[in-house]
């Protein structure tokens, strides 16, 4: 693929724009009711909702909060890297949330047993010092513009031993 030219369409680079707004207006939370980057109202709105909730959880300043976080995984197989929306880490629960931002309207994207989250939370996990000491994992998508259940947040938690070491063997592999 590296070779490859890059490709892009209209609904790529609307979701790029959102990320880039929500990274603004969480690193700049004045910004979220007047963006600059942004006429859309619509997207405003879905950003919103996104930014509201990592400010949320990060408000009582207990947890070590990272955003566009990139991870290099080379040391698993050469060439694996990413970049996390956002991360954070909760010391008193040894509690990691990776959060996912998607943008898109038109197809909802599931939670459980994601591979895209999975792969994001093992490089989340390999990107925290060995002096946060990890017990669960919650992997949250954010899909403001698709309501499923009534819900545009959706989580899913568990215990890290049981799934990311599976995960990374068989990523690996």
């Amino acid at each position: 693929c590296r070779d490859l030219p890059p490709r892009s369409n209209e609904h790529a680079e609307l979701g790029t724009h959102a990320h880039e707004v929500s990274e603004d207006c969480i690193r700049n939370p004045a910004r979220i009711v007047y963006h600059e980057m942004v006429e859309d109202e619509e997207l405003m709105a879905a950003v919103k909702i996104y930014v509201d909730l990592i400010l949320e959880h990060d408000a009582v300043g207990r947890a070590k909060l990272l955003i566009e976080q990139p991870f290099d995984m080379s040391a698993l197989f050469p060439g694996l890297f990413g970049t996390s929306d956002a991360i954070a880490y909760y010391p008193e629960e040894k509690l990691l949330r990776v959060y996912d931002y998607k943008h898109g309207k038109g197809k909802r994207v599931e939670v459980e047993e994601n591979d895209q989250l999975l792969y994001y939370a093992l490089g989340a996990l390999l990107t925290l010092s060995s002096d946060c000491p990890v017990d669960f994992v919650e992997v949250v998508i954010v899909q403001p513009r698709i309501s499923y259940k009534g819900q545009v947040i959706h989580r899913w938690r568990f215990p890290m031993l049981e799934k990311i070491l599976d995960f990374a063997a068989d990523l690996v592999e």
